[in-house]
């Protein structure tokens, strides 16, 4: 029988496996190199574990089951218990897929249970620890910067991840329903729903689980300011009502930014909250905000509410992103944007938290189906859009599509066809309104949402008849992205209902927003509270790491010299060598320092090109110049068109922009050329600058100043923190927070913006105005002309901002690579300093050992003190480790 170990830690995303007792990850275990790319790549265990096709990965069972044979396997995993379950659950679907006589007997042992509250628990007591007189004396007696600086900073990071919120953001197209489907889920009808009074500034719900069934309202600027005082209300009526005439109302000369201005709105969201969470490890917060298309978010032609959901997709603490489309219009190009970051964002993570993004097609009820398009048809055609980039109408050049599109074709989006509508008809308890309980003002209001219910109730629960093949289609919940075990609980739900007759509940268990509601909580309990804590839990590994090794260094120097006096001369010799080798350790160090300057001189022979780039831009303007029509229009100010009658006249217009436009655009695609080779010289040039990090770090690795017996300078905070994970982009990001506008990004795409410059600069644009003024009066014989001075001005605009975009493209050059040299010396003298304390505190240790007293016993119970200071660092790395 094969035994498979594998153990998980979801807090660092971390797996190691064994399969008869050999490592998978080893070198030479060829075997299975597609399982140790996922765990390198440390990917969450549920993600690998199922199949992957567009990594040509079938799955953990074939992939450790020959799949043309049967087996028997014993699985032992530690870790949680929710990961223990999603591996019972991936294995035994994807065995049942298997041929009978191959498939696989599996075998389970949950070896070791490890929850969030014990690892919540385990924080708290690491923290008290690590904040006694018995630890800060241990980090005191050391005089690494980096270490110090890290344990002063530990209590406010704590507090930091302690107090942290779980966003779950909110965009989608306007009039999609996304305000409906958020009522539906805080459980409180407030958010206006409908075309005209859509919500126009952004909004977030907080959990607050004090409030029971009542709702408050805060008026709050970016800043956190409150403009207008918490206000709880214990029905929804009042609460909307004070809601929307705060939206409505104008902006005060305080507050004139209206896009800085937030709607708070505190509910009990208990109900999205996993069994296993706890409520006080994080809130959750929805985070809404208005359409992406809608007219009242647009400002200069740039969608600045979309900003939230677009800067969310980056975030670190892996926030939901749920997009909502109205079901008959999925192709709304609107979307595009936030679809290319998604994209960027999960080719980054390895498709790791693709499970994170939910794409709703909401107010499918409303939508027809038919026999040749059924609920499966649309779903897999609005699949195809999401993952199809050239259908997105964004703006970019053939190469940025090209490679967008194959990194779209590896992203399996989520997709849940919905009905919010419904659900909040039903919250709202629609089936009971009668005609006496309407008021004047919301009779159509509460009729619409009654009409609503029952169109859905008779498609879910009417007699069958001959659409019952129709019928099936309105089952929405069998059309959403949930993992089979879940779908089974609600159509296990569904039809005891239905037994039950209670149609309500049968209704509301095929809309959609339970299958909506069940992801939310799956995802919050698997990744929510594991990527808000592994911050911290870094930072601690990082403190008892560098502090625990040095203790254990300590120790073993005081047992050496124990032995010493108890005259191993063996031992002795060695203390003598090592006492020698520190010596030595800080003249190689001395003299590294000396070497890596000159090295470092190097780096001013790196210089942006700018002559390339001024060079092309001549040629560009050059090659204008030159053109007939260019200088035809630059020695005219209005052309004489004598006799030409008004179509003549258009005709002779249209070619004559029609060539100038040509030339820009095949003057511009020349340019580009040139452009890109500059931009790759500029690139290569950056690769330069790591590589004098790398050599820095390689030599003074080489020459042994890296290590100390027991205490590897590896092993220091300072190591951990720049060097781990040590690669170009990794230290380009970091780097580039330092760097204003965001310049890094606008480098690498200003060849693509030239045809964006075209389209919104070109003066032609203004020539449709040329055509309905100065024309000839058909009745006197008077000569016509047309002017031509709007085009001057506007190609010489065009010329102005070509020009402005070179210097801001050149000064963002020299920025990045200035600030990339100043960041690598900086580094290479913090590291070459770093060195120097770690040699210096070896050597205090050493001075140390001598000032005890000069016996065997002394030495024997300073031996045993540091023996014990270590265990109980180890034990505490085992308790943020939940071993």
């Amino acid at each position: 029988m094969k035994t498979v170990e594998i153990s998980y830690n979801p807090y660092k995303m971390t797996t190691e496996m064994t399969i008869d007792n050999v490592d998978v990850c080893r070198e030479n275990c060829a075997s299975y190199n597609k399982i140790k790319e996922f765990i390198e790549q440390k990917i969450p265990l549920q993600t690998w574990i199922e199949p992957v096709p567009s990594r040509g990965w079938s799955g953990i069972v074939n992939e450790i089951s020959d799949p043309e044979n049967n087996d028997e396997v014993k699985v032992i995993f530690s870790g949680r218990k929710i990961d223990f379950q999603d591996l019972q659950r991936s294995i035994a679907a994807q065995n049942e897929k298997r041929s009978e006589e191959t498939r696989v007997i599996y075998h389970f042992e949950h070896k070791k249970v490890c929850d969030d509250d014990q690892i919540s628990a385990n924080i708290d007591d690491v923290v008290k620890e690590l904040e006694t007189d018995r630890f800060r004396a241990l980090v005191e007696q050391r005089t690494t910067e980096s270490l110090r600086k890290k344990y002063d900073e530990l209590d406010e990071n704590y507090q930091i991840a302690k107090e942290k919120i779980f966003k779950i953001v909110f965009a989608g197209t306007y009039s999609s329903g996304k305000s409906t489907l958020l009522n539906v889920l805080m459980r409180h009808n407030i958010l206006p729903v409908s075309d005209e009074t859509c919500t126009s500034r952004n909004c977030r719900i907080i959990h607050d689980g004090s409030l029971g069934n009542r709702v408050s309202l805060t008026y709050v600027d970016s800043k956190g300011n409150t403009l207008i005082d918490k206000q709880v209300f214990d029905n929804d009526y009042e609460c909307a009502e004070t809601f929307a005439k705060i939206c409505s109302s104008t902006v005060t000369e305080e507050n004139e930014d209206s896009d800085d201005i937030v709607m708070e709105l505190g509910a009990d969201l208990s109900h999205l909250y996993p069994a296993s969470v706890d409520k006080n490890n994080f809130r959750i917060v929805l985070m809404d905000t208005p359409g992406m298309d809608s007219a009242d978010t647009n400002n200069n032609e740039k969608n600045k509410h979309a900003e939230t959901a677009l800067e969310a997709v980056f975030e670190d603490g892996k926030p939901m992103i749920i997009l909502c489309f109205d079901a008959r219009y999925t192709d709304n190009k609107n979307i595009g944007e936030i679809m290319r970051e998604i994209i960027a964002q999960s080719k980054e993570e390895k498709g790791g938290f693709n499970d994170r993004f939910l794409f709703l097609m909401n107010k499918s009820d409303e939508r027809k189906f038919n026999k040749n398009q059924g609920a499966a048809d649309v779903k897999l055609k609005f699949a195809k859009y999401l993952t199809t980039p050239s259908k997105w109408g964004i703006e970019t050049d053939d190469e940025e599509l090209t490679q967008l599109a194959e990194d779209a074709a590896q992203f399996v989006p989520r997709v849940f066809l919905t009905s919010a509508g419904v659900a909040l008809a039903i919250q709202c308890k629609a089936n009971d309104f009668s005609e006496k309980e309407y008021d004047a003002e919301d009779y159509d209001e509460k009729k619409d949402m009654k009409d609503m219910y029952k169109s859905f109730e008779e498609k879910i629960c009417g007699s069958e008849g001959d659409w019952i093949h129709v019928r099936a289609n309105y089952y929405l919940s069998r059309y959403c992205d949930i993992p089979d075990y879940r779908k089974n609980e609600i159509e296990a739900a569904f039809n005891s209902a239905r037994e039950r007759n209670d149609k309500v509940h049968a209704t509301e268990l095929q809309c959609g927003v339970v299958a909506v509601e069940s992801a939310i909580r799956d995802y919050i309990e698997r990744y929510a509270y594991p990527i808000k804590v592994r911050d911290i839990l870094e930072t601690f590994e990082d403190i008892l790491g560098d502090v625990s090794s040095f203790t254990k260094e300590t120790w073993r120097e005081v047992e050496r010299a124990e032995n010493e006096l108890e005259g191993k001369q063996d031992e002795k010799k060695e203390k003598s060598k090592k006492s020698q080798d520190i010596e030595d350790k800080m003249a190689a160090l001395k003299k590294a320092e000396e070497e890596i300057k000159v090295k470092l001189q190097d780096l001013d022979k790196i210089q942006f090109d700018s002559n390339s780039l001024k060079d092309a831009i001549k040629e560009f303007w050059r090659k204008i110049e030159e053109n007939e029509d260019i200088r035809f229009i630059r020695s005219h100010q209005r052309v004489d068109t004598g006799q030409k009658s008004h179509d003549e006249v258009v005709k002779e217009i249209k070619g004559r922009t029609s060539r100038i436009k040509y030339l820009f655009d095949s003057t511009l695609g020349k340019i580009n050329l040139k452009l890109k080779n500059i931009q790759k010289n500029y690139e290569e040039q950056l690769k330069q600058v790591i590589e004098f990090l790398k050599y820095a770090v390689k030599y003074l690795e080489e020459i042994g100043v890296l290590e100390q017996n027991e205490y590897n300078f590896k092993n220091s905070v300072f190591w951990k923190e720049n060097f781990t994970k040590i690669n170009s982009d990794d230290f380009y990001s970091k780097m580039m927070g330092t760097v204003s506008d965001k310049s890094e990004k606008n480098i690498s795409r200003v060849n693509t913006k030239k045809r964006e410059w075209l389209s919104s600069l070109n003066p032609f644009k203004k020539i449709g105005a040329l055509f309905m003024k100065s024309y000839l009066d058909d009745k006197q014989l008077i000569n016509g002309y047309y002017d031509v001075t709007n085009i001057n001005e506007a190609i010489n605009e065009y010329y102005v901002t070509i020009e402005e975009e070179r210097i801001k493209m050149e000064k963002q050059a020299y920025v990045i690579l200035e600030e990339s040299k100043k960041a690598v010396r900086k580094l290479i003298n913090r590291t070459v300093d770093e060195i120097k304390h770690f040699q210096d505190d070896i050597k205090r240790q050493k001075e140390y050992i001598k000032i005890l007293d000069n016996s065997i016993g002394g030495k024997t119970e300073e031996v045993f003190r540091l023996k014990e200071t270590y265990n109980w660092l180890c034990g505490l790395e085992k308790a943020i480790r939940g071993e």
